[in-house]
């Protein structure tokens, strides 16, 4: 299978649009990228744009006041005169490209699809009204983000909803699980908790349980997923003391995963743990892991806790100590693991399917900005 690079927007694009009902046509823009792990995405129509920040360039926070950043605000100059004969401009994350647009001329409507924090692009509040003056409707991958979003500048945008992230219903049927296996599965950056689940293992093998914590994961996406960062060293050091100091492989780094071996992973977990320090927008990995029947521990934070529902456990308390009471009878409790199991299933391909997800959008379009 094709290994696939970017993170949840480039996935939301390529799923939502797989699915759509075909009513409304979509012409796709975007930087310019490699060909090698992109998506495939249909070029077509004439009614309707969607811009797509590329999921394989790295660029700093503040791009905008970067020489790296210039690329972008040159890309979006010279290919603004394609843009005026479009009905509407459909923008992921990047809120700065709706100023550029009105700032060019551009009088059609405007959508604004965040699946991050506002505060990650752009962490001026100030400017946050600037944006929002730009654009006739605002999505967010959950309620949380809008919340965090919106609170403040309701009379400035009343036109805001939520449009979730989603997964597909996996024909691979779970089998052989590893009833001491945990999965790690993210970017290795401090925020996302690889450190704190390598000393929740160390703390479950102390009280004589033989887990081991398989580690899926790069400091980035496609070209940059072999990048390793300081953190990183961090970690293949306490990866390397905990395997020595128990004489056993109890911490495995695998890198970046295509999704298809990540699915494959998941399957065998018998747990998918994600001890993150950060306010995460939704929890993509979470949402898959579930879909296959794999309990989750999580941190409760974001919009974590809108995917994970009361399927899963949630903690506010991030000490490896603490994790290790909730994991512990997940593994030896099989009557405990079986109700999450299958609730956490169900609850995903309910109500996240990719299929009602791309329904939702349509849906959101017709009734808040085509209308």
């Amino acid at each position: 299978m094709h290994p696939y690079y970017g993170g949840a927007i480039a996935r939301w694009v390529a799923e939502v649009y797989k699915n759509r009902s075909g009513e409304i046509d979509f012409t796709f823009f975007s930087t310019p990228y490699k060909d090698e792990g992109a998506y495939e995405l249909p070029i077509k129509g004439r009614e309707f744009l969607d811009i797509c920040i590329d999921p394989f360039l790295q660029f700093p926070k503040n791009d905008v006041i970067t020489l790296r950043g210039f690329p972008w605000i040159a890309w979006l100059y010279f290919t603004n005169q394609q843009f005026k004969d479009y009905d509407g401009i459909h923008i992921h994350n990047q809120g700065r490209y709706a100023l550029w647009l009105r700032k060019l001329g551009y009088k059609g409507k405007i959508m604004l699809h965040m699946g991050n924090s506002m505060g990650t692009f752009l962490p001026d509040k100030r400017r946050w009204a600037e944006i929002y003056q730009s654009v006739n409707l605002a999505i967010f991958c959950s309620e949380f983000l809008m919340r965090d979003a919106m609170t403040g500048f309701e009379h400035i945008l009343d036109n805001f909803a939520v449009v979730y992230n989603g997964v597909n219903e996996s024909k691979l049927l779970p089998k052989n699980r590893n009833r001491y296996r945990i999965l790690f599965a993210g970017r290795l950056i401090p925020e996302k908790g690889l450190v704190e689940a390598i000393r929740t293992v160390a703390e479950l093998r102390k009280r004589g349980l033989p887990v081991t914590l398989r580690v899926a994961g790069s400091a980035g996406f496609g070209t940059s997923a072999s990048k390793v960062t300081s953190y990183m060293r961090v970690c293949q050091k306490l990866v390397e003391q905990v395997n020595q100091q128990y004489q056993d492989t109890c911490i495995l780094l695998l890198g970046y995963q295509s999704q298809e071996n990540l699915i494959q992973e998941m399957a065998r977990a018998r747990l998918f743990f994600s001890p993150v320090s950060c306010n995460e927008g939704f929890g993509m990995a979470i949402a898959e892991a579930m879909s296959l029947g794999t309990p989750v521990i999580a941190s409760r934070r974001g919009g974590i806790p809108e995917v994970v529902g009361n399927c899963g456990y949630l903690s506010s308390i991030n000490t490896s100590e603490t994790w290790a009471d909730v994991i512990a009878p997940f593994l030896e409790d099989d009557v405990l693991w079986e109700d999450h199991s299958l609730r956490a299933q169900k609850h995903i391909l309910q109500n996240f399917h990719w299929k009602k997800i791309s329904a939702a959008y349509e849906h959101t379009l017709y009734e808040r900005l085509l209308r």
